[in-house]
């Protein structure tokens, strides 16, 4: 079980970087105006060592009904230290992803790039950006589940990215997808899968 000092909520669907990003417990003290953003928890995960080798945790609790849409502004940064993303933890997910990231605005940049080993990326929707969907960059032992990749959160409407679904750049005994049906991928309506 992970410490609780490296888990962080993201409550905004905002695209900000004005709270204190310097460790995870910064951020916490001192989110951005909003709250606290994935941009910014991104970075406050990067910057807080993993305790006792458990990943850092991204949460998710944004308030209202979803889904849930973060229009990205420009590229994410890199997945650098291992990190759970986690879209099943907000309290309205239903067996279906509903934290979205539209890229549509981000310019041409992949979605989430993974540099680090052992991270997991699950229930998320990932659409419109103009390169990869998730870009897994030389890295080892990492999980990618129940994600809906080029598709809107209903998975059935084509909201592709430009570049592919998933790419897999070197690594191994990385997963993509699982047996249930929580843990299967919908990449679909990308330049190729």
């Amino acid at each position: 079980q992970t410490v609780a000092s490296n888990v962080v909520v993201v409550n905004t669907t905002a695209d900000e970087n004005d709270g204190d990003t310097s460790s995870i417990a910064a951020l916490i003290a001192t989110p951005g105006g909003t709250g606290i953003s994935l941009r910014e928890a991104i970075l406050a995960t990067n910057n807080t060592a993993n305790v006792g080798g458990n990943p850092d945790q991204i949460r998710f609790n944004i308030a209202g009904a979803g889904p849930h849409t973060i229009n990205v502004l420009s590229a994410l940064p890199n997945l650098a230290e291992a990190v759970v993303i986690d879209g099943w933890s907000e309290p309205d997910y239903a067996g279906t992803p509903i934290i979205e990231l539209n890229g549509a605005g981000a310019g041409g940049v992949s979605g989430l790039v993974l540099s680090a080993n052992g991270s997991t990326v699950r229930g998320l929707v990932i659409n419109r950006f103009s390169s990869v969907g998730i870009l897994l960059n030389i890295v080892t032992n990492s999980t990618i589940v129940g994600n809906y990749i080029g598709t809107d959160v209903g998975g059935t409407v084509d909201l592709g990215n430009t570049g592919t679904g998933i790419t897999v750049n070197g690594g191994s005994l990385n997963i993509i997808g699982g047996t249930t049906a929580a843990e299967r991928n919908v990449i679909s309506g990308n330049n190729s899968h």
